[in-house]
């Protein structure tokens, strides 16, 4: 008797733990998938029901009504994903991207893409991004293939398509072998690629 209850016993326990093992396996797929959806909005929706969309963002809305700045954006945020982050893997160009783009937004900027790539480019120093001031645009050109690359990450993030849920508001950033006098002053939000983020 006792070792038909005791096999009884672990029939149900066996039950028991693959029933319990489906739930958490289904909860955990749907908790990734919900997950993937909040931290990319884009991959949820086709780019036709994106587009009938009504964008929320101020900045992003004025430069999907006028195609001539849209087109200048993408090519002032390229040419700074290009020289700021050219060589990192793709999520570090679109975190740079973001960060130029917060400041656009924060008031505290060029309320412009172009404006903040640029701010402060005709002094020797107090540019904001150093390949505007250094000669880097002379002395380096853009290789076409990686530039492109980088016009296609911008042209991403300007259609609101891409958010990097770690830099958030960030609007400022470093090389991790740099220890500029600021960043103490900061709070650091991230580690992405070769830079660190402060908001």
């Amino acid at each position: 008797m006792r070792l038909v209850k005791h096999r009884t016993t672990v029939r149900i326990q066996s039950r028991f733990r693959r029933t319990i093992r489906r739930i958490l396996h289904s909860a955990l797929a749907l908790k990734g998938a919900l997950l993937l959806v909040l931290a990319c909005p884009g991959l949820a929706y086709s780019p036709q029901a994106l587009a009938a969309l009504p964008r929320t963002d101020p900045l992003l809305a004025s430069l999907a009504a006028s195609p001539a700045e849209q087109e200048a954006a993408i090519e002032c945020l390229g040419e700074a994903i290009y020289y700021e982050a050219g060589f990192e893997p793709q999520a570090g160009q679109e975190a740079v991207a973001q960060v130029i783009l917060n400041r656009a937004r924060s008031g505290h900027y060029p309320d412009d893409v172009c404006g903040v790539v640029y701010q402060g480019h005709k002094r020797r120093t107090g540019c904001q991004f150093s390949f505007t001031c250094d000669g880097s645009l002379t002395r380096r050109p853009p290789e076409a293939a990686q530039l492109e690359q980088a016009r296609r990450i911008a042209s991403l993030l300007i259609d609101g398509l891409v958010f990097v849920p770690e830099v958030g508001a960030a609007t400022h950033y470093h090389a991790d072998y740099v220890r500029p006098y600021w960043a103490p002053t900061l709070r650091k939000m991230a580690v992405v690629g070769r830079h660190v983020f402060y908001r």
